[in-house]
C-alpha cells in the first residue's frame, strides 16, 4: 500500500528544519566567535558550529533519503521524545511559576515531542 499524498511532502518539509536549523545554529556560532569574551564564549561557539554542521547533514542526508542518517535521526527523536517527557513535570511546574515565559517553554517542548513523534512515523512510512 502507497504512502498517504501528504507523508512525502511533510517528510521534506522537515528534512529542510533540520537545515535551516542548522544554518541558524551556525550563524549563532559565527556570531558568538566575533562576540567580545572570547575566553568564556569562544567554546560555545566551536560547539554550535558543529551542532550546526551535523544537522545540516542530517538534514541533506533525510531528503537524499540514506539509511544511516535515517536511523540516527530516529535515534535522535526517541531521545527527544524520552527527554521532553521526563522533562514535562519540571517544565510544567516553571510555567506555573515564572509564567508567560515558563508557558512558552512548555509550548515549545510539547512541540519537539510531537515533531519526533511525526519524525519517527514519517521515516516508517518512507522506507
Amino acid at each position: 500500500m502507497a504512502p498517504a499524498a501528504w507523508i512525502y511532502p511533510v517528510y521534506y518539509i522537515i528534512s529542510g528544519y533540520f537545515v535551516l536549523g542548522g544554518i541558524f545554529n551556525l550563524i549563532q556560532g559565527i556570531s558568538l566567535l566575533n562576540g567580545k569574551d572570547q575566553n568564556v564564549l569562544g567554546m560555545f561557539a566551536y560547539i554550535f558550529i558543529v551542532i550546526a554542521a551535523v544537522r545540516i547533514l542530517l538534514g541533506i542526508g533525510l531528503a537524499a533519503k540514506i539509511e544511516i542518517v535515517r536511523g540516527i535521526v530516529n535515534v535522535f527523536c526517541w531521545i527527544s521524545i524520552a527527554q521532553g517527557l521526563l522533562s514535562l513535570p519540571a517544565t510544567i511546574g516553571l510555567a506555573i511559576v515564572i509564567g508567560p515565559i515558563g508557558w512558552v517553554g512548555l509550548v515549545v517542548g510539547i512541540f519537539n515531542v510531537i515533531s519526533a513523534g511525526l519524525m519517527i512515523y514519517l521515516l516508517g512510512e518512507t522506507d
